[in-house]
C-alpha cells in the first residue's frame, strides 16, 4: 500500500462517515464537494455515494436548478462546482 492509497482510503472513510441520514441529499452533496475542494465530476460523485447513477443525476439537476451548484458539460463528463469555485472565465 502506498501513501496515495492511504490518502484515498482516508478520504473514502471520511466520505462514508459524512453520510448521515439526517442530511438531505443536497446537503450531503454540498458537504462532499466541500471535502473535495469544491469540484468533482458527476462520475466521482456516483462512485463515492450509495446512490444509483440516475439518482445522482436527479439530485444534481435539482441542485443546479436551485443554483446550489453549477454543472458544466465537459465532453462526455459533467463537472460539478460549488458556486464559490466558479472560474472567472465563466462569470
Amino acid at each position: 500500500m502506498t501513501a496515495t492509497d492511504d490518502h484515498d482510503s482516508d478520504t473514502e472513510r471520511s466520505i462514508v462517515e459524512t453520510f448521515d441520514a439526517r442530511l438531505t441529499n443536497a446537503e450531503f452533496v454540498l458537504v462532499l464537494l466541500a471535502q473535495r475542494g469544491g469540484r468533482m465530476t458527476q462520475a466521482e460523485i456516483c462512485e463515492v455515494t450509495p446512490w444509483s447513477t440516475s439518482k445522482v443525476s436527479s439530485v444534481l439537476r435539482e441542485m443546479a436548478a436551485d443554483e446550489k451548484i453549477l454543472k458544466i458539460e465537459y465532453g462526455p463528463s459533467h463537472i460539478v462546482l460549488l458556486p464559490t469555485e466558479v472560474p472567472d472565465i465563466l462569470e
